[in-house]
């Protein structure tokens, strides 16, 4: 399998330029606004088809600066791999001007993870992360984010 770095060509301020992916101009600010989220959210629930997406880290504790990532944990059940679901949200964040770390994992996954008390999972994640996408519980746009998501309960 060919890794998926190697259909990426430079990285320019948090963009990454890819071969035959044309970049999103809404993605093209640095500024990381509720509405922005919502805009990134919508837009992976209507290619990839999560079951869950949580925020975590310092944006879903409100204690994000200018430099903070966009945090967000990916549960797919789609039966591709993690990897490719991976690379299918990278595409479809191309041309943004702002760091992102995207975890994707399986509900079996994280079901391991929580079991064998990963403090990542267990804290992180499903402590402190802010779920802002559940299959089934959102109707329309995606929801507006921080005040009214409800804290993620064990998957």
């Amino acid at each position: 399998m060919q890794d998926y770095r190697a259909e990426m060509t430079g990285e320019r301020g948090g963009a990454l330029a890819v071969e035959g992916v044309r970049p999103d101009a809404r993605l093209a600010t640095c500024d990381v606004t509720p509405d922005l989220i919502a805009y990134v959210v919508e837009k992976i629930v209507q290619s990839i088809g999560p079951r869950q997406i949580i925020l975590f880290r310092s944006r879903s504790r409100g204690q994000e600066t200018a430099s903070s990532d966009l945090d967000l944990f990916v549960i797919q059940d789609t039966g591709r791999p993690n990897r490719q679901v991976r690379r299918e949200i990278e595409h479809l964040l191309w041309g943004r001007r702002f760091p992102v770390d995207l975890i994707v994992a399986t509900p079996e996954q994280v079901d391991h993870n929580v079991a064998d008390g990963n403090p990542f999972y267990t804290q992180h994640i499903l402590t402190e992360g802010k779920v802002l996408y559940e299959r089934g519980a959102m109707t329309g746009r995606a929801r507006r984010w921080i005040g009214g998501c409800a804290t993620p309960k064990a998957i």
